[in-house]
């Protein structure tokens, strides 16, 4: 008999092993609810007055209340099945967004190599044509050939960086 409530009472106390190990039940007290054990109370008999006065102290919502007082109920399962499908959906989901930012990163990169390639793929042509040592090229004889040269190729990579621009590449 607790608090004047004639009832049988067990009380246990779940180890971080998950077993119960056996308490006395004088240490029912409001106290339980502030600290991290956790316990587990067996109540057998008594009537649903004796067992609200019994869990008044603890302050619960009166949801769990009545899901305790509840007369027939010898306790209460979880189905863990179906929280396990959501965890491993959500799992999923996570790690196939995790996929989708790594694409979107290389695809980052590859996108300014591809600008880079682009931009000094018609230089390197020029270069390569002026680097042949032919005797009959007019424009070496310019004087003002190796500026014209330089500003071509100048010209040619504004060009194409402003398209590039335009077209949304550098996004």
């Amino acid at each position: 008999m607790i608090y004047g409530i004639s009832m049988d009472l067990k009380a246990y106390e779940i180890t971080s092993q998950g077993t119960l190990i056996g308490i006395p039940v004088e240490s029912l007290s409001p106290e339980w609810y502030q600290d991290e054990t956790q316990r587990w109370l067996d109540v057998e008999g008594g009537n649903p007055e004796a067992l609200r006065e019994l869990l008044a102290p603890f302050d619960l919502h009166p949801l769990v209340m009545d899901a305790c007082i509840e007369p027939g109920v010898a306790g209460h399962f979880t189905s863990y099945e179906k929280e396990m499908q959501r965890f491993e959906a959500s799992l999923s989901d996570l790690h196939q967004q995790y996929v989708l930012t790594q694409q979107d990163k290389m695809n980052s990169r590859l996108q300014i190599l591809t600008v880079i390639s682009a931009v000094f793929l018609p230089l390197t042509l020029l270069a390569g044509i002026y680097g042949m040592n032919f005797v009959n090229m007019p424009e070496l004889q310019w004087t003002y050939g190796y500026l014209v040269v330089i500003g071509l190729m100048a010209v040619i990579v504004v060009v194409m960086l402003y398209v590039f621009y335009r077209r949304g590449w550098f996004k």
